[in-house]
């Protein structure tokens, strides 16, 4: 019995000391991941926002890479319904070296704080069929980069949705 104890005690102190430098902690970031090349592939970007328990704006936008602009207004919002606008490609390779900026495809999946009523933020970009969805949940009070807020608010500015959002 005296050496199951011993034993014992020592398994959980190897549990409870730390990792050797240089391994790096299960439960830490995102590895690093290469960000995909968007020559000769169609990109997609979107970003929803979702209910709240107050009047949030609900809606969903995407981006294409031609410079097509997708919008459907739920509600709280100045426009319900689908409606489509175009864009510069240009404006387009803007916000996505945005994202390669930000490292998105590295980012943490979801940033979600332990609170409740507020609306989350999904956004997702799709380089030739790779895609990478980041839910933003209050995600500043939980390590979000701030970087995540930058490109939800470069989508709404690029794809113009205030035209259809109204005041927020």
């Amino acid at each position: 019995m005296k050496h199951a104890v011993l034993g014992f005690v020592a398994l959980a102190a190897m549990a409870m000391s730390p990792l050797p430098p240089g391994l790096p902690c299960p439960s830490g970031p995102a590895p690093a991941m290469a960000f995909p090349s968007t020559r000769g592939k169609p990109v997609v970007i979107s970003l929803e926002r979702t209910a709240c328990f107050g009047r949030c704006p609900i809606y969903r936008v995407e981006i294409r890479g031609d410079g097509l602009v997708s919008y459907e207004g739920v509600r709280f919002v100045a426009v319900t319904g689908k409606r489509y606008r175009r864009i510069s490609p240009a404006a387009v390779s803007r916000l996505v070296a945005q994202f390669r900026a930000a490292d998105f495809y590295s980012l943490q999946d979801s940033y979600r704080a332990n609170v409740t009523d507020l609306p989350s933020k999904i956004v997702t970009i799709s380089i030739g069929g790779r895609t990478k969805r980041v839910l933003d949940y209050a995600g500043r009070n939980v390590g979000m980069p701030v970087a995540v807020n930058d490109i939800e608010e470069a989508i709404d500015r690029t794809a113009g949705t205030s035209a259809w959002v109204g005041a927020r």
